[in-house]
C-alpha cells in the first residue's frame, strides 16, 4: 500500500511571457532568488521549502501581471516528473482537477486549464496548486521536475523538488581521547540509532576529512588505509556499532581529522575532531591575582620527551613602568622540564603609579618560539564608601552605602562581584531582592558593565530573616573573579542588632 508524503521543494524562481516564443531553455545551475514581480511576466513560487517525513503538501503559486489574460495563462502547460535517478513505478501525484475529480497518477502532463477554475479578471491575478506526492514504501529519497511551457511547449520555467524519509536519532560517541599524544593514536567511534525506525542499507557512512597534516592516514581494523568514506552496516532500533581507528603520523609530527556522520546525504550531528602530536609544550595558566597582586604562571609539557632548554621570556608592550619581579622584560630558565608540569610560578607586580600595561610571554624551546600568550594587566581600585569596619546598624533599618572606582580609567566590573556572609543564621537581601549569601556580579546588580572613574554604585542591605537571633556579624567582600580564582579587593566588617 502506497503512503503518502509530502515533499521538499527546492525554490526556483523565473520570469516568463506564456506569448514569447523566444524563452531560454531548460537548465539546473544555481536557482535564482524570488525577483519582485514585472509587467508581462509570470511569477512562480513553490513553497514551503523544507518538508520530510509525514509532511504531504506542496503549493505552487502563480502570480499573473494585469496585461496577460487569463486564456492566455491557461493554455500554458505544466509537467511533473519524477528525475530518472529515482526509481518512479510506484511513486504517484495526487491532485484534484478543476472539475472537483480526485486524480493519482505517476507523472503530470496537463495544461494549466486542467487545474484552475476562475481567476479575477481585474486587479492582482494568481492562483495556487496542491499536490501531494505519494512515494513508494520502500522510497527514502525522491526527487522531482516541476516544468512550465507556453502553448507551443516551448520551456518557459522550471522548480526542483526533493523528499527524504523522515529523520531518524543516530548518535555518535568518541570512546577514548579527542586529543591524542606521541603512542597515543588509537580511539573508537560509536554510532546508535535510537530510533524511530532502522535505517535504510547502503545510506549510512562515516566521512573522514584530515583537517591538518600532509601525510597523516587513518586506519580501521589495524590496516593503515587511506580512508575518505566508510559505509556502516544497517542499525536497527536501539542497536549500534563501534568503529575502532588508529592514526598513522607517517611523515607528519602532527594531524587533526574530523569525523562526520552522514544519513541519506546529509550531515548528523556535528563533526567529531581528533588531534594527534608528537609532544608539545604551552603556557598551560597564565593570570593575574589581585588579591597576591601577582601574575601566576604554569608550563606544561605534553608528552615522555624530556626539554631541557626550556624558556619563558616576557615584556611590557606598553612601554611604561609597570614592572614583573621588578623587571619590564626578563628570561626564567625552567631548566630540565620532564613530562610534568613546571610548578605555578608567581611573578609580583609593581604598577609604579601606571594604570595598568600589556605584557607579552613567549615560550622558548632551544631559542625557537613555541606559543606567545598576553596579559593585561590593570589597576583597578574599588573602595566601599559610606560604611566603616565595626559599624553598627539594628531591626528592619536599611544600610546604605557605594561601590566607587577610585581608579583613573573606566573599569569592566562584569567580573567584579560583592557577597555577604552573616552568622547565626540570620539572612540578609539587597534591595533588588538578590540572595547576599551568593556573590552578586556588580554588572547585574547596578544593570551595566561599565563604571566611569570616579562614579559611584549605590548599594542597599537589609535584614531578610533573623530566624529568632538577636545580633550577627556580617563581612562585606568586593571579589574579582577570574575563571576559577577569586580575588578580594576589599572587605568590611559590620554589626547586626535586633
Amino acid at each position: 500500500m502506497l503512503q503518502s508524503i509530502g515533499i521538499i521543494c527546492l525554490l526556483l524562481v523565473h520570469a516568463c511571457d506564456c506569448t514569447n516564443s523566444n524563452q531560454a531553455q531548460p537548465h539546473t545551475d544555481n536557482l535564482p532568488e524570488h525577483n519582485t514581480p514585472v509587467t508581462g511576466r509570470i511569477h512562480m513560487q513553490v513553497t514551503p521549502t523544507k518538508l520530510r517525513g509525514e509532511e504531504k503538501q506542496v503549493q505552487i503559486i502563480f502570480t499573473i501581471p494585469d496585461d496577460m489574460s487569463v486564456s492566455k495563462f491557461k493554455n500554458c502547460k505544466l509537467k511533473g516528473t519524477y528525475a530518472p535517478a529515482t526509481p518512479t513505478s510506484f511513486n504517484e501525484i495526487s491532485y484534484v482537477d478543476a472539475t472537483g475529480t480526485p486524480r493519482t497518477q505517476a507523472h503530470i502532463n496537463e495544461k494549466l486549464s486542467h487545474f484552475i477554475t476562475d481567476i479575477p479578471s481585474t486587479g492582482s491575478k494568481s492562483y495556487t496548486l496542491l499536490f501531494t506526492l505519494k512515494p513508494a514504501s520502500e522510497a527514502i529519497h525522491l526527487v522531482i521536475n516541476f516544468e512550465l511551457f507556453d502553448n507551443e511547449d516551448k520551456f518557459l520555467l522550471r522548480d526542483q523538488a526533493t523528499w527524504k524519509d523522515e529523520a531518524l536519532n543516530l548518535e555518535i560517541e568518541l570512546q577514548g581521547k579527542s586529543k591524542l599524544i606521541e603512542d597515543e593514536r588509537d580511539f573508537s567511534l560509536k554510532i546508535t540509532n535510537t530510533g524511530p525506525k532502522s535505517t535504510v542499507s547502503n545510506q549510512l557512512k562515516l566521512m573522514i576529512t584530515r583537517i591538518n597534516g600532509q601525510d597523516a592516514t587513518v586506519g580501521i581494523d589495524d590496516q593503515n588505509n587511506r580512508l575518505q568514506e566508510i559505509d556502516l552496516e544497517e542499525l536497527q532500533v536501539n542497536a549500534s556499532i563501534t568503529k575502532k581507528f588508529k592514526i598513522y603520523p607517517n611523515s607528519d609530527t602532527k594531524a587533526a581529522f574530523s569525523f562526520q556522520l552522514m544519513y541519506i546525504g546529509e550531515p548528523e550531528k556535528d563533526p567529531i575532531p581528533i588531534a594527534w602530536q608528537e609532544s608539545w609544550l604551552e603556557i598551560s595558566q597564565l593570570y593575574y591575582c589581585r588579591g597576591t597582586n601577582q601574575v601566576f604562571y604554569q608550563v606544561s609539557n605534553h608528552g615522555s620527551l624530556e626539554k631541557d632548554a626550556v624558556e619563558l621570556v616576557y615584556k611590557n608592550l606598553s612601554n611604561n613602568r609597570v614592572t614583573l619581579a621588578s623587571l619590564t622584560d626578563q628570561s626564567i630558565a625552567l631548566g630540565n622540564l620532564g613530562s610534568l608540569s613546571h610548578p605555578y610560578s608567581g611573578l609580583q607586580v609593581n604598577f609604579n603609579g601606571e594604570a595598568g600595561a600589556e605584557f607579552e610571554f613567549k615560550l622558548m624551546d632551544k631559542g625557537k618560539v613555541v606559543e606567545t600568550k598576553t596579559i593585561n594587566l590593570k589597576n583597578i581600585k574599588l573602595r566601599m564608601e559610606g560604611i566603616r569596619d565595626g559599624q553598627e546598624f539594628r531591626g528592619q533599618s536599611q544600610l546604605k552605602f557605594y561601590v566607587k572606582n577610585m581608579s583613573s580609567f573606566p573599569v569592566d566590573v562584569e567580573d567584579i562581584y560583592i557577597q555577604c556572609t552573616s552568622s547565626n543564621g540570620v539572612s540578609f537581601k539587597w534591595h533588588n531582592n538578590q540572595d547576599v549569601n551568593i556573590a552578586a556580579s556588580l554588572a547585574s546588580y547596578a544593570g551595566k558593565k561599565i563604571v566611569q572613574a570616579g562614579e559611584k554604585l549605590p548599594l542597599q542591605l537589609e535584614l531578610q530573616d533573623a530566624h529568632g537571633q538577636i545580633d550577627s556579624s556580617i563581612i562585606l567582600e568586593l571579589q574579582e573573579r577570574c575563571g576559577n580564582q577569586i580575588s578580594v579587593l576589599t572587605e568590611t566588617a559590620l554589626n547586626w542588632r535586633n
